[in-house]
């Protein structure tokens, strides 16, 4: 399985790929330009990692969620229609818009994946502050407890 640095190599090529044939972007033009909003995620995944501010965290979940699990699945219909349209148009259902929804599958399927990642991340990095409090507890706890044998 490719690691996160490749698979986002993957999605960004793609994406980049994609864009720039003429003709899928000019049957698409209106749906690639409302996708490449989804960069104001990744702009703000990279302030996250450099400035610890609660603003610039919901921000990015905010983003996350509208741009990858939202609008991502909600364009594969969208492609879908013109890939049809097309299809009808030539004659063949063998054209480069077939590229437009099979690639934005791929891409609605990989951010799911990251998602699932991040939630076990955000569910495992929780429980580890839960534990380490508790274990910080516990120990303050024992040093009190022998404080006060001493005392006695």
């Amino acid at each position: 399985m490719p690691s996160d640095q490749q698979r986002l190599l993957i999605n960004l090529t793609i994406h980049i790929g994609t864009r720039d044939h003429e003709y899928v972007i000019i049957k698409t033009l209106n749906l690639v330009s409302f996708i490449s909003h989804y960069q104001i995620n990744t702009w703000l995944i990279i302030l996250k990692r450099h400035v610890k501010a609660m603003l610039i965290e919901v921000l990015f979940y905010l983003t996350w969620v509208i741009f990858r699990l939202l609008l991502y699945p909600y364009l594969i219909p969208k492609y879908w229609g013109y890939y049809h349209e097309d299809s009808k148009e030539f004659g063949t259902h063998w054209n480069v818009v077939l590229l437009a929804p099979l690639i934005q599958m791929y891409l609605t399927g990989l951010n799911f994946w990251w998602t699932i990642t991040m939630l076990k991340q955000l569910l495992i990095g929780s429980k580890r502050k839960k534990d380490e409090s508790q274990i910080n507890t516990a120990v303050i706890s024992s040093a009190n407890d022998k404080r006060d044998l001493h005392q006695e």
